[in-house]
């Protein structure tokens, strides 16, 4: 659902009349996809030829469209080098391959093209559209929403999305320790929460969820104000809008890690929701938008200022 939201923002950064085509027949659709640039396209009188296989297309089984990012092939007679498009998903063969660790109800499946056709109003310059310099923004009283980069809102929201899964884990935790008994020593009901280590397991796990969400309010703050003031956003925004998302979804990975690790035998059965919430954040701690070690690495070089 997240991710889906995610593709509807992105096209309001796409033309009226794809917009008009798409959102015709029924408003409230959500639009499946995958934001890496994956296939190649070819420039073809009237729009794009694309080819190729896409992973991670999340949410194919639920859309009637897709957004998807294609790089430009060395055979093409023009174009940027990369591409977005919106294209309907009956034109695209769905390849089961979502058999993961988490994030299972997703739906992530590979999409293989081959000589697909894409009208040129429903494909943007990747470039344009990422950085939040599309022209089409203006079509809207509200245009500064589409100012905000696409990585900087993409990642904040999957951070989000973590910080719910970790809260909710916090929380299931804390009431079934409250009630769980020592097998081994014969304790009852509370053993469990009466020990200090569990005590110090529960506080830092707090802790660090707690801090994620100050994190991920400091980037709302910061997209207010992009909304506000209508005009690009530097690089220096940029680095640290991301590196503030994905330090989140590393505090909430390590609270969850903290959790799970104290939650007891009955947490391994694959029915336990707190595996659930285990497996599912680890997973989304994966999504390239929120990748600590790129992110890092933006954030220093922007406060060292060290030249890409």
């Amino acid at each position: 659902m997240m991710v889906c939201g995610a593709h509807n923002w992105i096209a309001g950064s796409f033309s009226a009349a794809c917009r008009a085509e798409m959102f015709a027949d029924d408003p409230n659709l959500l639009i499946a996809g995958t934001l890496a640039s994956q296939g190649q396209f070819t420039q073809v009188e009237g729009g794009w030829l694309l080819s190729g296989r896409w992973q991670f297309c999340s949410g194919v089984d639920h859309s009637p469209w897709l957004l998807i990012g294609a790089m430009r092939a060395k055979d093409s007679r023009g174009g940027p080098g990369s591409l977005h498009l919106m294209l309907p998903r009956d034109q695209v063969a769905v390849d089961d391959t979502w058999h993961t660790l988490g994030m299972r109800g997703s739906g992530s499946k590979d999409v293989v093209l081959k000589d697909v056709f894409v009208p040129q109003h429903r494909a943007e310059a990747t470039g344009k559209l990422f950085s939040g310099r599309s022209p089409h923004a203006q079509d809207h009283v509200n245009s500064g929403l589409y100012r905000v980069p696409v990585l900087c809102s993409l990642s904040a929201q999957l951070a989000a999305s973590v910080l719910g899964m970790a809260r909710e884990m916090l929380s299931l935790f804390i009431e079934k320790t409250a009630v769980r008994p020592d097998i081994y020593s014969g304790e009852g009901s509370g053993a469990k929460a009466r020990r200090g280590t569990m005590q110090r397991r529960v506080a830092e796990a707090s802790a660090e969820i707690n801090a994620a969400e100050l994190l991920l309010g400091r980037n709302c703050d910061l997209f207010d104000a992009i909304t506000e003031a209508q005009e690009p956003v530097d690089e220096e925004a940029q680095a640290l809008m991301r590196w503030q998302s994905a330090y989140a979804v590393e505090l909430c990975r390590r609270a969850v890690e903290r959790l799970y690790a104290g939650a007891g035998a009955h947490a391994a059965y694959n029915d336990s929701p707190l595996q659930q919430y285990y497996r599912d954040v680890m997973m989304a701690s994966h999504h390239a938008a929120v990748d600590m070690d790129g992110a890092a690495e933006l954030q220093g070089m922007s406060l060292l200022g060290v030249e890409p």
